[in-house]
Order: structure tokens, then C-alpha cells, then sequence
């Protein structure tokens, strides 16, 4: 019996051993907001890819929520529809972005949303950005986007904005960062010159000043989770601005209040 109580041990180590890390966050796109199909398979991917590197570097936990109530508003002058959600669940450990395209004003050509909750998470942000729930995003739709099968490349493609740089920056506002701080080079940054640039060592550092647990300031994007390989879509869309890629945060500062 002690032999076999050992070996039994032994086998289940290995097991345990064996098995992936667990993922401290999952974020799940909802994208009812989409009516007019803009999201098409190679646009989720590339969603998909930049949540996987938050899904991989942040350790917070977070308690499910139960019947809880969110909503957001929308920025005077920018088209789109501002979201009410009523009595969802929400698992622990999960935070859920609603994703939609519209024409944005100006140059403008990302915006993120974060809303309340009731009843909502806390987080130890020195700022109070983060809702709690997740939030809601918006892409211009009239953009000349650039998508690719690995985010984990570096792309520069003329006449092209990159849509993970921009999705990444987004992101990081329903994280709770702001443009306060950040210096040219930075993704939360608030403007882009069209080519990829993902989270730096500091974005990671100010997720950890707004209270996140974050694994590596240098996270290593082999770990970026590649489900397809979607062909580039080629662009229908006429070529706009190709300098900004946020909002300025006093508007941010009003719908997130």
C-alpha cells in the first residue's frame, strides 16, 4: 500500500507538473454592438492575439459578479450607441469589452469607454479609470486598417494604420491607464505614426502603479496565443489622418466619471 500511495503521489506531481499555468484573466468580446459586420474572422483575431498578451502578463484576480447592471456613455459629438446592460453574470477572473465601429470625428480614430457597474470589483487604482466590469470600444470604421495573421511581428506597411498598436491602446484604457505620464514611444501614447508598437516596459510599469499584478515588464509574446491564421484582409475603407490614435483625456475624464 505505501508503494503504491507513492507512486500514486509521484504521478499525480507529474501531473500537476505537466499541466499549463492557470490564466489569472479572460477577456471575452462581445460584439453585439457591430452591426454592420466590420469585425469580420481576421479583425477578432487580431483582438484576440492583443488580449492574449494582458490574459498572459496580469496575475490579479477578480471575483465574479453576479446580476450586476453597466453601463457607458458616448463623447458629444461622436456617433455610435451608448450601452446598457442589465442582470449579466460575469465569472470570475473575466472582464467583457463590447467592440463596435462607427465614423469617429476628426482625427480620432479609437475610443474606449469604461462606465459603471453596479455591483462592480474593486481595483487599487490611484485614478478610479477602471470599471470594474470592462467597457466598450470603438474603432473608426473609415480607417485604411493594417491586419496580420501574428501580431508579434513588426509590420510597417505604408498608407496602413496598425490595428493592434491602436487596439492594444484602447485596452489599456479599460485598464484604467490614461495618457498622463506616457512619452513618445509609449503605446499609451496618444497618437501613433501608424506602425506597430505594442505595450513597453513603461505601459507595464503604470499597469502596476494603477494596482495590476503584472508577471513581466518585458513579456515574452511567444506566449501570444495564434488561433488561425487569417489571410490580410485587403482594405475597403479610404485612407484617413494617419496621426492620432485617442481621444484627449479631459473628454475621456467626463464619460468616465
Amino acid at each position: 500500500m505505501k508503494i503504491r500511495h507513492t507512486l500514486a503521489a509521484t504521478l499525480a506531481a507529474a501531473l500537476v507538473s505537466a499541466a499549463p499555468a492557470a490564466q489569472a484573466l479572460d477577456i471575452v468580446f462581445d460584439y453585439s454592438l457591430d452591426t454592420t459586420g466590420f469585425f469580420t474572422a481576421a479583425k477578432r483575431e487580431t483582438l484576440n492575439q492583443v488580449a492574449s498578451i494582458f490574459e498572459n502578463n496580469l496575475t490579479t484576480s477578480l471575483a465574479a459578479l453576479t446580476s450586476v447592471d453597466f453601463s457607458t456613455g458616448l463623447m458629444d459629438g461622436y456617433a455610435g450607441t451608448a450601452l446598457s446592460v442589465t442582470n449579466r453574470n460575469i465569472a470570475a477572473n473575466t472582464l467583457v469589452f463590447y467592440v463596435g465601429a462607427v465614423d469617429l470625428r476628426d482625427s480620432t480614430i479609437g475610443l474606449a469607454y469604461v462606465g459603471t457597474a453596479n455591483p462592480n470589483r474593486v481595483n487599487s487604482s490611484d485614478n478610479g479609470f477602471f470599471s470594474g466590469w470592462g467597457g466598450q470600444m470603438l474603432f473608426d470604421n473609415g480607417v485604411n486598417w493594417y491586419y496580420d495573421s501574428d501580431i508579434r511581428s513588426t509590420e510597417t506597411v505604408a498608407g496602413t494604420l496598425d490595428f493592434a498598436t491602436v487596439a492594444m491602446h484602447e485596452m489599456g484604457h479599460l485598464f484604467g491607464l490614461v495618457h498622463e505620464g506616457t512619452v513618445p514611444g509609449d503605446n499609451m501614447y496618444p497618437t501613433t505614426n501608424g506602425t506597430r508598437n505594442l505595450f513597453g516596459v513603461n505601459d507595464w510599469l503604470d499597469m502596476r502603479t494603477e494596482g495590476w499584478a503584472v508577471a513581466s515588464t518585458t513579456p515574452n509574446l511567444n506566449q501570444v496565443v495564434v488561433v488561425s491564421t487569417p489571410v490580410p484582409e485587403p482594405s475597403a475603407y479610404a485612407l484617413m489622418l494617419a496621426g492620432l490614435a485617442a481621444v484627449g483625456l479631459r473628454a475621456r475624464r467626463r464619460n468616465t466619471r
